[in-house]
Order: C-alpha cells, then structure tokens, then sequence
C-alpha cells in the first residue's frame, strides 16, 4: 500500500507559484501531473555560457553574441580571462586582463547575468606576450577592445598613476581640471607671449606591442594654438611638448585623434597637451578617452 501524508493546500500552491514564475506559465496546475509536467519543461535547461573566442586574421562575418575575435595568425591554443598571468603558458595562449569594471563588459550567462570586464587581450607568441587587436560582438555590432588608460573620469591609475605631471612653459595663463567625466586643458597667451601646458602620466607605460595611442576629445576654442598627444621618454620638464612621436589639431575639432606609435618600443610618457606660440594663443579642449590599441 502506497504511503499517504497530508499536505496543506497553501503549500501546494506556494509550490505552483515557485514554478510558474521559473517556468512563465500563468495557468493553472493540476496536481500532481501538471507539477511533474510543467517541472520538466524547464528541469536542466538553466543558464548556459555564451562566449566564443576565436582567431584568425579576418573579422568574422557571421558571429553570434560574445564572439571575441583575436586578429592573430598564430593558432590559439588557449584563453584565459584573468588579472594574473595564466600558468601553465603555451605558444598561442591568449591573455585576457580583467578588472573589477572596465568600459566593455561581457555577459557570459543566456539569462541571469555574470559579468566579465577586460580590458585588453595579448597573446603568447614566440616567448613574449604581444597587445592583439580584438573586438568583442555584442548588440549586434563590434566593439574593440583597448587598452583604456583614461574613460570619462575612469583613470588606469596601477598603469599610469594617473595624468597627474605638468609641464608649464611660456608666459600665459594655463589650467588643468579632473572633471567628473573628463580631463580639462586650457592655455591663453599673454602680452608677454605664447603659453604650453603638457598633462602627463605619472608612470611610463610600455607601449611594445601597441600599434596606436588614441584620443577622444571636444576642442571648443582654438585660436592660434594645438591640441597633441604624444609619448616621451624623458622626463625633462622644459621641452617635453616636443617630441618625434606626437599628432595634433589646430582647429575646432570633436572626434577621435590617433597617433601611430607602431615603431616605438619601450617604455614612455603619454602626454596630452595645449600649445600656441604667440600673443593671441587661445586653446580649450575636453578629454575624454585615452586608449592604446
């Protein structure tokens, strides 16, 4: 004879509702089939990883959500998303370094949420980690992924220390403000003469490996002046707005500015500057991403 117990009707329907929320069905459970039934609809179908590394040298043209696609030649043989260097290494592992947020996150989970935050991606090549090009397919575009150094008051600071070094020439009036969103750089001329301004990181950075140093920037006022960034070596503090790595605009601009820093190896400055050479030199900007690619 089969056991019998004596089950309250509130429970059961305690019960009913648990499942109707997992499962979104509203109608009505007949016990105890339609519990067995409505069980099984959802039993062993939970959240399953979405994410798919993949490499080669051309952008893939059909991917699916959480494609990552490394733009290398050598095969990759492992990947691994990380803020310590994986161990063991192998030829064409590849190196995802992570922070507790970043500007690109990933949602690896189909329903419930469990994010990741990387923030740049090398690969293991020949005995050295080499900075790849990678982008990330999510929303139904891409997105790269760089190395942000800077993002709308985010500072790497354990990279750069923060753009906290000036360097101050010429007679004018020069002002640097950390504003909730972006880096501010202003310089005026005087009677006297010209003014520069240059905002540096506190550390150098070792750009082996990087291919361009980006700049998301709003130069409202420009007379007379430039807006640059460059890299320096040196931390001489009268002439470090000059150096043989640096691009720059000298009108009203809004976009991206990009410096090609693929000769350069070792480690550098990345400086951000103002500058203008006479009397009436006039230059406002707003900064709002610095990134290595």
């Amino acid at each position: 004879m089969a056991n019998e117990y004596m089950v309250y009707a509130e429970d059961v329907t305690l019960v009913a509702d648990a499942i109707r929320e997992k499962s979104g069905n509203t109608q009505q459970l007949i016990w105890p089939d339609g519990f067995v039934s409505a069980i099984g609809d959802f039993t062993g179908s939970g959240d399953s990883i979405v994410l798919n590394v993949v490499g080669g040298t051309t952008q893939p043209s059909n991917p699916s959500k959480n494609t990552v696609w490394v733009n290398t030649s050598t095969a990759i043989t492992g990947w691994c998303f990380s803020k310590d260097e994986p161990s063991p290494i192998t030829n064409g592992m590849v190196w995802f370094y992570t922070v507790p947020n970043s500007p690109l996150a990933i949602d690896i989970l189909e329903e419930n949420s469990i994010y990741l935050y990387p923030l740049y991606a090398k690969q293991y090549v020949n005995g050295a980690w080499t900075v790849m090009e990678t982008k990330i397919y999510q929303d139904g575009a891409w997105s790269d992924l760089s190395v942000r150094l800077y993002y709308y008051g985010y500072e790497k600071t354990e990279l750069t220390g923060g753009f906290s070094r000036t360097w101050r020439n010429g007679i004018g009036s020069k002002t640097f403000t950390k504003n909730a969103d972006n880096l501010y750089l202003k310089s005026s001329g005087s009677e006297m003469g010209g003014s520069n301004f240059t905002v540096g990181t506190a550390y150098k950075i070792d750009l082996t490996g990087y291919s361009t140093l980006n700049a998301r920037i709003k130069c409202t006022t420009m007379t007379s002046s430039n807006f640059y960034i460059s890299v320096h070596e040196s931390t001489n503090d009268v002439e470090p707005y000059t150096p043989s790595c640096h691009t720059s605009k000298s009108t009203v601009y809004e976009g991206i500015l990009s410096l090609d820093i693929s000769s350069v190896s070792g480690e550098y400055y990345v400086l951000l500057g103002v500058s203008g050479s006479n009397i009436n030199n006039r230059c406002e900007c707003y900064v709002y991403e610095v990134y290595l690619q």
